[in-house]
């Protein structure tokens, strides 16, 4: 008797459970649900619930099946969709998901040469009949996540000014992926649902989930971790480890808070930024509004923060051109303003002079925001304002923070870890800032 889908799956996984070198990812592969769905055309992971279209299931060998359990099982236990959240809003969900496959997949094939209990999967019909199905480069060995999503980045880019040098369109008829980026794409295994994940779960359903996936990882690693090799073992580690660096998480904050950061396109790269190895996409939007960054000067805030913490603020205003960008520096009072346009944000780095010095009132911020929000200086409106400071005051703060109406991030200097880091601000939102 034929078994169904679902019945060669929950086989698959058994043997896998029960096999001596794969009961770790049996483990991995127990958490979560799992759906037999046909709306993906093989299988996907959300970052804990699988997906698999019956058709293809049946179409496997069981060597290629286990395969395809263990490549998700990758997927889960590095934590793709929260590792890589950031890479994704920048170059784009594709790019950063062949990335992520080009590496499991040649790890996966590593780990099972001693056993030969797996088998990569095969295209079963068609001009590629026989030929392997999925994202594998030995041109990648050896490279990490982002060194991959990297080169795909270049490539794509180079491959569409080719395109154009001779005489063809320099775009696909994706408008964003060049024809060689797309030949790649045709060699994927599986689909992923991690943008969907993120679009659709609110940020505490985020990290609801971001912890019950460390607990299954954690938990599979005491039980089993001791057959995993190097290379397995590190990556785990470096996935329960991450921690999204607070440039990132500022840099989002400007982001989200801009009318027109939504439309940020890759047709053309950010070129003041590539020399550095960043790649950054350009934006639509000419122009938004104004940016404040108030820091305080009271003697209290490192170096090291405010320079770090304008050298964020400073790349993402190279993007999205904000109107303005205005740094305010403040003890007691505020001691000074500067502001900038556009053609100047090159400068300010060399350009600004912090002034202050004396004691820590940060109400002086809320009144010269109230202040230039009545008088027009803000003639686009404010964006957002960000606030340097160790978190320590005096007096409780004025009432008239928590009618401010526009979004506020607080940055608590802890790089000397003396910093008030149970600081509860009375509007927006607190970042720790810290080494990682």
């Amino acid at each position: 008797m034929e078994m169904t889908a679902k019945q060669r799956l929950e086989r698959a996984m058994y043997q896998l459970s029960t096999h001596e070198h794969y009961k770790f990812f049996g483990a991995i592969l127990m958490s979560g649900d799992i759906h037999i769905d046909t709306s993906v055309s093989t299988g996907a992971t959300d970052g804990l619930n699988c997906y698999y279209n019956p058709e293809f299931i049946l179409s496997l060998t069981e060597p290629e099946l286990r395969f395809l359990l263990i490549h998700e099982a990758y997927h889960k236990m590095y934590k793709h969709v929260f590792v890589w959240a950031n890479l994704r809003k920048l170059y784009g969900g594709m790019l950063v998901n062949m990335g992520c496959d080009y590496v499991i997949n040649l790890q996966i094939v590593d780990m099972d040469k001693p056993y030969g209990f797996l088998s990569i999967p095969t295209w079963k019909e068609g001009e590629k009949a026989g030929e392997v199905m999925g994202l594998i480069d030995e041109q990648f060995r050896g490279m990490d996540t982002v060194q991959v999503i990297h080169f795909l980045i270049d490539e794509n880019e180079a491959s569409k000014q080719q395109a154009g040098e001779n005489g063809g369109s320099t775009e696909s008829s994706s408008g964003e992926y060049s024809q060689a980026t797309l030949d790649r794409l045709k060699e994927q295994l599986d689909e992923h649902k991690f943008d969907e994940k993120l679009s659709e779960s609110s940020k505490e359903e985020l990290n609801e989930l971001n912890e019950q996936v460390d607990d299954i990882v954690r938990s599979a690693s005491q039980l089993f971790g001791s057959e995993l090799g190097d290379a397995v073992s590190r990556g785990i580690k470096e996935a329960l480890a991450t921690e999204t660096p607070w440039e990132d998480v500022l840099k989002d904050f400007v982001t989200t808070h801009n009318k027109d950061a939504q439309m940020a396109h890759w047709k053309k790269y950010n070129k003041k930024l590539l020399g550095a190895g960043v790649y950054m996409p350009s934006y639509y939007g000419e122009t938004s509004g104004h940016i404040a960054k108030y820091d305080d000067t009271s003697g209290s805030i490192s170096e090291k923060a405010r320079q770090r913490s304008l050298g964020a603020l400073l790349e993402i205003a190279d993007l999205i051109k904000p109107t303005g960008l205005h740094l305010s520096y403040w003890d007691t009072k505020i001691c000074g303003t500067e502001t900038y346009t556009p053609d100047e944000y090159d400068t300010i780095a060399d350009m600004t002079k912090p002034m202050g010095g004396g004691g820590t009132d940060v109400d002086c911020v809320v009144h010269d925001i109230n202040d230039k929000l009545n008088t027009g200086v803000y003639s686009e409106g404010l964006e957002c304002a960000i606030i340097i400071t160790d978190g320590w005051f005096h007096d409780d703060l004025d009432a008239s923070w928590s009618a401010l109406d526009i979004p506020v991030l607080w940055c608590i200097d802890n790089f000397e870890g003396y910093a008030n880091v149970d600081f509860n601000p009375p509007c927006g939102t607190k970042l720790i800032m810290k080494e990682q």
